[in-house]
């Protein structure tokens, strides 16, 4: 068996109040020591080496300025979180990628993946 070392990759911060977010609204009356203040959360793509593929799990989030206006107020990508940036912080280019594979299909999580023809290309 191969060892896989798994990274986390920050690509940035969602601002969301855990009450409406976090927790199924039916759930809500009965939380107890949940604050109704908005708070930051990481958003993390995983890098998976070590395999006979480099994989990446989820793309990552938009920009700042995209993210604060079409989904969660206040959210910023900081400079050198993006993912090609974080990509070359552990040595790889985009294309180094051999497969990406989506959590699911939100913003934060897809933003900066595109496939063609069996290529990852980030902008």
């Amino acid at each position: 068996m191969k060892n896989l070392t798994i990274r986390p990759l920050n690509t940035g911060f969602v601002t969301t109040i855990p009450k409406q977010y976090l927790y199924h609204h039916s759930t809500v009356p009965y939380l107890k020591g949940v604050g109704d203040e908005r708070i930051e959360m990481p958003v993390f793509t995983f890098l998976i080496e070590g395999g006979d593929s480099l994989l990446l799990i989820d793309s990552g989030m938009a920009w700042s300025e995209r993210a604060s206006k079409f989904h969660h107020p206040g959210s910023r990508q900081p400079e050198g979180h993006s993912i090609v940036e974080q990509l070359s912080e552990c040595g790889y280019r985009c294309k180094d990628i051999d497969i990406v594979v989506f959590t699911h299909m939100h913003w934060d999580h897809i933003y900066y993946g595109k496939i063609h023809q069996g290529n990852v290309y980030c902008p």
